[in-house]
């Protein structure tokens, strides 16, 4: 019982909290195993719970959310919903103004539809055919400030990627022509990196900034690859005005593969990096703000179902206005492709665009509301003969939160 004592003490002072979104949503998309969009109807509920600890110069958050997702037409044998947990932890400090340090880790591990692993893997253009799927991150960092100009951070990250069992759902058929090559798996992939940080402020509204990135890869499975990526990279930002930021990013990307599984696949080792991003934060009257953020972003890219490493451009970009305390309406694109100079050989997915518009009104402090639409669209190399946007995804959804926040 006494060693119960800390720990019934530190729940004491949490601050517990949780939610429950229910989402209905209709319209056409692909599925995992065929790539030609069709009609769908589905039902997602979503539970989940916060523990937030706090003290003067700490602050723990632990965040796990359950997905229950049923669609119409299933896409497997069985009737019941598909199941997808979220995990999220944070710990964040700081001693004295000169030093903090922060600690996360992400993971995610269940069931997925096309559109839910659209989400989990971000930026990745050729979706892999699976329907179960794992992946967790974690990283550390620490900055401490050196004098009033100078700052020093280091950040440590790892992240395990991986899926198990079959990676075609039980009761489908073969992908049908024109979907994904038979290699478009997911591979196990295990990253490691490295990021020190070095800033310069340089007046009162700049500041310059080094960084410097090293990356192991390593894949296994699908795609067999080791490599390792050096990024170094300039970095400035700029306070144009009191609401607008503007940052600029140029480097140069240094990759080698000492033994690729298949040396037939593009391998670029020495690649630009350049990003330019701005970002705004506007106030129409005392309730009303206007948020924007565009960027766009030269990067090395390393595909791990594809298993190539190419130069990368994508744009992000998003316009979001809140009437405090109850509306919020945002618009947000998202493109990314390969900046090759040749279509990769069979012309694979390379290119994709999605984008959104959510309009939220938060009824009281316990209700939300949401109704909204997405879109998505993937197609080869833009330079391909071939070329076309497909596997389109456009729906609607409406969805309700309550929250005991």
């Amino acid at each position: 019982m006494a060693t119960l004592l800390p720990i019934v003490l530190l729940l004491a002072n949490a601050d517990l909290t949780g939610s429950v979104r229910m989402e209905a949503q209709a319209g056409e998309a692909p599925t995992i195993t065929n790539p030609v969009s069709s009609f769908y109807e589905a039902a997602l509920l979503r539970p989940d719970i916060t523990l937030q600890l706090s003290s003067p110069t700490t602050e723990t958050r632990v965040f796990e959310a359950l997905r229950l997702f049923l669609r119409r037409p299933k896409i497997t044998n069985r009737e019941g919903p598909l199941y997808l947990n979220m995990l999220q932890a944070e710990h964040t400090g700081h001693s004295g103004e000169r030093l903090k340090w922060a600690f996360r880790l992400n993971s995610t591990a269940g069931e997925v539809d096309y559109v839910a692993l659209s989400q989990v893997l971000g930026q990745q253009a050729t979706l892999p055919d699976t329907l179960n799927i794992f992946t967790a991150d974690a990283s550390g960092s620490i900055g401490y400030r050196l004098t009033r100009q100078w700052r020093l951070d280091s950040q440590v990250a790892v992240l395990r990627r991986q899926t198990w069992g079959s990676t075609q759902p039980a009761g489908t058929s073969a992908p049908p022509v024109g979907s994904p090559p038979a290699g478009a798996s997911l591979p196990t992939e295990t990253d490691a990196s490295l990021e020190p940080r070095l800033e310069f402020a340089m007046s009162r509204r700049q500041i310059g900034q080094l960084r410097v990135k090293f990356t192991h890869y390593d894949l296994a499975g699908s795609t067999q690859l080791e490599a390792t990526e050096v990024e170094a990279r300039l970095g400035w930002r700029y306070q144009l005005a009191r609401h607008h930021e503007l940052q600029l990013e140029a480097g140069i990307a240094v990759a080698s593969a000492p033994q690729p599984s298949d040396p037939t696949r593009p391998w670029t080792s020495l690649s630009p990096l350049a990003k330019v991003l701005l970002a705004s934060s506007l106030p129409l009257t005392p309730t009303t703000f206007l948020r924007s953020r565009a960027s766009g972003e030269v990067l090395w890219y390393l595909d791990p179902v594809l298993g190539v490493a190419l130069p990368r451009g994508q744009i992000d970009a998003n316009l979001a206005i809140e009437v405090n305390p109850s509306w919020m309406f945002e618009v947000y694109v998202q493109a990314a492709t390969d900046i090759s100079r040749h279509p990769l050989p069979d012309s694979p997915i390379e290119t994709f665009i999605s984008a959104g518009a959510p309009l939220r009104y938060r009824v009281n402090r316990n209700w939300l509301v949401e109704l909204g639409g997405r879109y998505s669209q993937r197609g080869p190399h833009l330079t391909a003969p071939d070329f076309s946007l497909g596997q389109t995804e456009l729906l609607g959804y409406l969805a309700v939160t309550a929250t005991t926040r």
